[in-house]
């Protein structure tokens, strides 16, 4: 029996339709016969305005209503599924995926089942005023099955379809017509500039969510023509992201691995038997934005890769020429990369949780990594001046980084590095070499910004620094530490500082080292006027607050300095 639509649903259709789009005049035998746009609007309106019964109505009809959609022509279907039936420019396919309505988008996907490759490719390339395609859409709303439903359909875009004779007359006269293929769709990008795999991988906030399972699938575009490959490994979005380094960014070796490699065979397939070629492009791949983003890592594999890859570069481009392979990686590692190394994460206001301390900064094994290739860049473009070698090796506020950190191991690592470095200077530098690292109001800062972390071997590198300084003199030691202990920053001393955090540790240390506790904060108040009571918090106590615990005891001095 042949199924019918009753005049009133189709007039409710109508209705709902001219009021959802005003601009929009159709006459009731126009809808009679092609009326799958009036029922996807009419439906959109009754998502949109929480129209349950409306719902209802709509969803016992879809059958009927696809039905008919099968017969019509493809031209018309491929006019409706490209038409937007919201104010934000979606079709009906980016609409339902918004809403989460599989089935709704199943049954639409179904339409497409006659569809050339550069149709499918058509609407999946459709874009909404926000400049998203469909795939986009998917990858935003984490829909993992809707997400592999569409791109089961971008799959076919591979799929030659039969030659049309326009593309026949091409390939007699020699000039091919060039194939549509999937990595096409995936490639477009957004008003901001970001692709369905950059939107997935910024998504992804572990390897157990569906947008990392989204990121993997998108990664894997090994098996497209060169030219588009390079295009999708080279595009990037408004910040100068691109896929690469958002997946360093995120730590996500896996993808960083696909990426790479693909880079590295897509070299190959461009300019084969061209070496210096391979790594100009190579070069634009691995930037210097991609390599501070590695050097934010906390896996030493992505670091490692990384210098690898451009130690090859640079032995391709200039051959036998390492005074110029040393200018080129100078680009790349220098003392600037060693300061964003020594930050880690802290340069992304992301904090880290390690052996129950929260901390912010880099990773110990990474700084290392680098600060190698430093070194060898810095003997390579000046080998017969020590002292320039060095000099470009740290940033002049490496310690101080390093304390902001609140990581003992970067400290430790920057501290041992100065050491080292200090030997093959003349004695009579090391002193001043190793002072310039030291702000005068360090301990303060410390102490103030809650690093209580590193506090011990922050006083410990100044005594260091004392000694080589004054190597025969005590007093004068004595005197160049107390200059650190009693310094102000932001009008309170160590002492009164660690008073109002109350950190009972470090006031110990601080009275031991020979801190003066007679001397007041700019409110004229001495650490013990700040907190009269004798016990105080623990150095291992998270605690912002003044007010004391029972742990950790203050011994008061018997005779405190500048006292008679």
């Amino acid at each position: 029996m042949k199924k019918v639509i009753s005049s009133s649903f189709l007039s409710i259709l109508l209705i709902s339709s001219l009021s959802y789009l005003p601009c929009i005049s159709v006459s009731l035998e126009t809808v009679k016969g092609q009326y799958l746009d009036i029922w996807l609007r009419g439906y959109a309106s009754a998502i949109k305005n929480n129209v349950t019964p409306g719902i209802k109505e709509y969803d016992k009809r879809e059958d009927l209503v696809l039905d008919h959609a099968q017969r019509w022509t493809k031209e018309y279907r491929i006019e409706l599924l490209s038409y937007p039936i919201d104010a934000l420019g979606n079709t009906a396919l980016v609409f339902f995926i918004i809403h989460g309505k599989g089935k709704r988008i199943k049954n639409l996907i179904d339409l497409m089942h006659d569809f050339s490759p550069n149709e499918i490719k058509k609407i999946l390339n459709i874009k909404n005023k926000s400049g998203e395609t469909i795939i986009i859409q998917a990858v935003e709303m984490g829909n993992l099955k809707i997400f592999r439903k569409l791109n089961s359909l971008a799959d076919r875009i591979d799929t030659p379809g039969r030659p049309t004779l326009k593309a026949k007359i091409k390939k007699a006269i020699g000039r091919p017509e060039k194939l549509p293929n999937k990595l096409e769709v995936l490639a477009t990008q957004d008003n901001h500039g970001n692709t369905a795999l950059m939107h997935a991988i910024t998504r992804a906030a572990t390897k157990e969510t569906p947008y990392y399972a989204m990121s993997m699938s998108l990664a894997q575009f090994q098996r497209f023509p060169a030219q588009d490959k390079k295009r999708y490994l080279l595009a990037h979005n408004s910040r100068r992201e691109t896929a690469l380094i958002l997946a360093m960014q995120k730590d996500f070796t896996e993808i960083a691995d696909i990426l790479i490699e693909t880079a590295s065979k897509t070299a190959l397939e461009l300019y084969p038997e061209k070496p210096k070629k391979q790594a100009e492009f190579l070069e634009k791949v691995f930037s210097k934005k991609l390599v501070e983003r590695a050097a934010l890592s906390s896996n030493i594999k992505i670091p490692l890769r990384i210098v690898a890859e451009l130690r090859q570069i640079a032995t391709t481009m200039y051959e036998n020429e390492p005074k110029k392979q040393a200018t080129f990686l100078h680009k790349f590692f220098n003392k600037k990369l060693i300061g964003i190394t020594i930050k880690g994460r802290l340069a992304l206001g992301t904090t880290i949780e390690t052996e129950g301390f929260q901390y912010q900064g880099g990773n110990s094994d990474v700084f290392k990594v680098f600060t190698k290739e430093v070194k060898k860049v810095n003997f390579r473009l000046h080998p017969q001046d020590r002292t320039k070698q060095i000099k470009n090796l740290l940033p002049k506020n490496a310690v101080q980084e390093a304390v902001a950190t609140n990581n003992n191991q970067i400290l430790n690592a920057v501290i041992e590095l100065l050491k080292i470095a200090v030997t093959k200077l003349h004695k009579t530098k090391h002193a001043g070499y190793l002072e310039s690292f030291l702000p005068a109001d360090i301990l303060s800062r410390a102490i103030t910004g809650r690093k209580r972390n590193v506090f011990p071997e922050i006083i410990n590198f100044i005594e260091y620094v004392a000694e080589i300084k004054h190597p025969d003199n005590l007093e004068s030691q004595q005197t160049f530490v107390k200059e650190f202990l009693n310094k102000k920053y932001l009008g309170n001393t160590p002492l009164t500082a660690a008073a109002r955090k109350g950190y009972g540790e470090i006031i110990n240390l601080l009275i031991e080292k020979g801190a003066d506790p007679t001397i007041a904060n700019d409110e004229g108040k001495i650490w013990s006027e700040i907190i009269p009571l004798l016990t105080l918090t623990s150095e291992y106590e998270e605690s912002d607050s003044p007010t004391p615990s029972t742990s950790s005891p203050v011994k008061i001095p018997s005779s405190p300095v500048g006292t008679p």
